[in-house]
């Protein structure tokens, strides 16, 4: 080797080892104040969040740390605003609010321009219990918002909006509802349940382009679908007990469980990157209310997220990941609840969490890696 080659080589050492000693996970406790305060959506690169606190929805952006702002003009209820997405781009947000004209609680999608606009429900829908459609899922850039309305037969049927199309939907069973939960960046892939006509489980639905239902996983299993990936390639939700990933080439695949958190443990997917190498979501007993949030890789499979970001160099002191509800398109942001171990006090929270810090495999994307599958349709 000659002394050029060695400069060369030690050069590139020395720039890596400094690229690495800032690619170091971090973790953010949002000042949220109710019990079940938490980030429920991120924007796709992660800088902007939206989430519920004490039924308020609010709005956080990474330059505010860890200081939240509640929207103006929003009717905090913790009985009517359970959910909310915020758009890719991280200028719209859909929950639901009351309309000032008819009083029922409705859709409605917010952007700092135009304040709520209230989306109501199908030309012959009626109210249930003071509603008339609730809002799930925005696009990338606002224009398609999904969720429920109440249609003339009593049931929630999914919905998509648009506002050139208004409030269309996208059916149900004869006896049973449906609900698009989620939406791809550019509108044309909703994600949700359709009920089985005549036991009423929820089966993992999707449609496209407006297309009848496409129940992916087949027309038996015990399924939801609870998201898309900003590019509509890959479905996570849960499958029977356990979390799942599905898409077009590779199926469906069971993520498992965490193990070792009693007989009724289960596992649900709540978001995933575009390149479907990282699933978040939790993992626990609903009945005894331990759970824990995991982030799933290829490589390393189910892992408890506090324990990750903590190897990575995040400093949680005595707090533990709950939940995790949402992850950036990326992969390296994730967002949910945190609960404290010593207070059991819960708060939002925001965490990085680089690719860079992993060997390679974690964003490969190579399916020959995934070790736990299954059937599907």
């Amino acid at each position: 080797m000659t002394k050029m080659q060695l400069f060369v080589l030690v050069t590139a050492i020395l720039i890596l080892g400094i690229a690495d000693a800032g690619a170091q996970a971090t973790f953010t406790l949002i000042d949220t104040t109710d019990y079940y305060g938490s980030i429920k959506s991120l924007s796709d690169d992660g800088t902007v969040g939206v989430g519920i606190d004490a039924g308020a929805i609010f709005r956080w952006e990474a330059s505010m740390g860890s200081a939240i702002e509640y929207l103006p003009g929003t009717v905090a209820d913790d009985q009517h605003v359970f959910n909310t997405d915020l758009s890719g781009d991280g200028t719209h947000i859909v929950s639901n609010q009351p309309d000032p004209i008819s009083g029922f609680w409705n859709a409605a999608i917010w952007s700092a321009d135009s304040g709520w606009v209230h989306l109501g429900t199908f030309p012959d829908g009626v109210p249930l219990d003071g509603s008339l459609s609730s809002g799930w899922g925005v696009n990338h850039d606002g224009s398609v918002v999904v969720g429920y309305g109440n249609d003339s037969g009593s049931r929630a049927q999914a919905f998509r909006w648009s506002a050139s199309t208004g409030m269309v939907g996208l059916g149900r069973s004869a006896s049973y509802g449906s609900r698009g939960t989620r939406v791809s960046g550019d509108g044309a892939v909703v994600v949700g349940f359709h009920q089985h006509p005549t036991q009423g489980y929820r089966l993992a639905a999707r449609w496209v382009d407006v297309q009848p239902v496409d129940l992916f996983l087949g027309e038996t299993d015990v399924a939801d679908a609870l998201n898309v990936s900003s590019n509509g390639a890959h479905i996570v939700g849960n499958w029977f007990t356990t979390a799942f990933i599905y898409d077009d080439d590779g199926g469906l695949r069971d993520l498992g469980l965490l193990g070792g958190l009693g007989a009724d443990e289960r596992s649900v997917g709540s978001a995933v990157s575009d390149d479907g190498t990282r699933v978040v979501g939790w993992d626990g007993n609903p009945w005894t209310g331990v759970a824990f949030g995991y982030l799933w890789t290829p490589d390393a499979g189910m892992r408890r997220l506090d324990e990750v970001l903590t190897e990575a160099g995040a400093n949680l002191g005595d707090w533990f990941i709950a939940i995790v509800y949402d992850i950036s398109s990326d992969g390296e942001t994730v967002a949910g609840q945190a609960i404290n171990s010593t207070t059991h006090e819960s708060r939002g929270f925001v965490a990085t969490l680089p690719k860079v810090l992993f060997a390679d495999g974690f964003e490969s994307g190579d399916a020959s890696a995934w070790t736990s599958t299954a059937g599907g349709n």
